[in-house]
């Protein structure tokens, strides 16, 4: 009884600190955290139970991956799941300072004669925030972008048959481009409430009026079947699509509002010939890549290159590019006449993506021969000074992913005479562009330690 009172007490007095403070510091959110942590079991803590309480959190949350709004995310989640509080009567839930006003409004009113409408919540969405979630949204580390698991709850809350919702602007917020993004979420809650929010926003365009698409938005149909489609792609449910389809979904939800894009044509026409999406490969890789466009050649092919440099995260989306050889094309292309400086730009930005992958790091170099190529493209003529350096730096993390996986010595014996070879040749190269290039000093540094190094085998940890 008295353990019941003193708990009871000590609710009331967080809950009038949290009130009471101007700002929620992250040590007053750890104390939360961990009291309504420890405190999970026990039933009727009545002080929790406060509008204003959870208002607070929300006012300083700002839906990220920072690590005060996880905090404030696990602090809301256990208040909903384990303390049985009831939010419904906040959703949707905005954020930020900004929703101060509406906070007050709904808690004076209540939500029968106050009601935010879905346009306005759309307005709280940063559009440039959310393709960097795009981009980044299964990468853990990332603390700068948009927490997707809110962000699909809260599109999941305003996306309702019936629903004054503006589908052009939900696009353009990039709203759609998140959903098809967390397909490759690595949590698999997560890549089951974007299909779900997916199918909720079919719903909504199957229902829009005729009227309103002849006026508002005519691209209706082409979304409607864009969704039909990956929804055909599938056999199992809440499967993880790799970053390069979805990635490619979610830039082509922004193409399909401006068909005067010089791909729009391409893209669109590869789209409605299939009934259904190829997860395994590259969509339009070679046609793209390869284009026989007298005028939108370069376009299209810095069309798919740019998509493919943003969206090779881990080995399956390198994989899926070896499944077109597409390291082998992108060689070849690199060092041919038709390849322009851009090009080669992102041509040499998707090596370096695919190095940085462990796995795939091998890969290039045992079966690919990259560091053997680029040897032979260093020296080659119309090369700038950038991009040498940028071939060197390519290499260093190419045989440095090498040297510490090696699994017996008689591989690193070879490796390590292969290095010797190549690396000193690009040393070579790299040191006419030292006065002119800084980095080029650091490359020949990084290099020159690599080969001097001692190449040991990995030894198996001990069980």
């Amino acid at each position: 009884m008295f353990y019941k009172l003193n708990l009871l007490l000590g609710a009331k007095k967080l809950v009038s600190k949290v009130l009471n403070a101007t700002t929620l510091e992250f040590e007053l959110l750890e104390r939360v955290n961990n009291f309504l942590k420890d405190n999970r079991d026990t039933e009727g803590i009545e002080a929790l139970n406060n509008f204003k309480f959870v208002a607070k959190f929300l006012i300083e949350y700002t839906a990220t991956l920072s690590d005060k709004d996880r905090l404030i995310y696990d602090i809301l989640t256990c208040l909903e799941r384990v303390h049985e509080v009831n939010l419904s009567p906040m959703f949707p839930l905005v954020w930020g300072e900004k929703s101060k006003e509406h906070y007050e409004n709904l808690e004076n009113l209540g939500s029968t004669l106050h009601k935010i409408a879905t346009s306005e919540i759309l307005d709280y969405i940063d559009p440039s925030l959310m393709w960097r979630t795009v981009r980044f949204c299964s990468l853990p580390e990332r603390k700068d972008i948009y927490d997707v698991r809110f962000i699909l709850q809260l599109m999941a809350n305003i996306e309702h048959v019936g629903t004054d919702i503006d589908c052009r602007k939900f696009i353009e917020s990039n709203c759609l481009s998140v959903m098809f993004a967390a397909t490759s979420h690595l949590d698999s809650d997560v890549r089951k409430l974007a299909y779900y929010s997916l199918q909720k926003f079919l719903n909504i365009l199957l229902q829009v009026q005729e009227s309103e698409v002849e006026k508002n938005f005519p691209e209706r149909p082409i979304f409607v079947y864009i969704l039909r489609q990956f929804k055909q792609s599938f056999d199992d449910i809440g499967v993880r699509t790799v970053h390069i389809i979805s990635h490619f979904l979610a830039k082509v939800c922004k193409l399909v509002l401006y068909p005067d894009n010089d791909v729009y044509t391409s893209v669109l026409s590869f789209l409605c010939l299939k009934p259904k999406i190829d997860l395994d490969t590259v969509p339009e890789f070679y046609k793209l890549l390869l284009s026989t466009s007298p005028e939108k050649y370069k376009v299209e092919r810095e069309w798919v290159l740019g998509y493919l440099n943003e969206a090779i995260l881990d080995s399956a989306d390198y994989n899926t590019l070896q499944n077109r050889s597409g390291i082998k094309l992108l060689q070849g292309l690199f060092s041919s006449c038709i390849c322009d400086q851009t090009a080669r730009k992102y041509i040499l930005q998707i090596f370096k993506a695919c190095a940085n992958i462990p796995s795939s790091a091998q890969d290039l170099f045992i079966r690919q021969n990259l560091h053997s190529w680029i040897v032979t493209a260093i020296n080659l003529p119309h090369l700038t000074r950038w991009e040498r350096v940028f071939l060197a730096e390519i290499y260093i993390i190419v045989v440095t992913a090498i040297k510490d996986n090696l699994s017996n010595q008689t591989n690193a014996i070879t490796f390590k005479i292969q290095a010797d070879l190549t690396g000193t040749i690009i040393c070579e190269v790299l040191k006419p562009l030292v006065e002119m290039e800084a980095r080029a000093q650091e490359r020949i540094h990084a290099i020159e330690n690599l080969l001097n190094a001692e190449w040991v085998v990995n030894q198996p940890a001990s069980v």
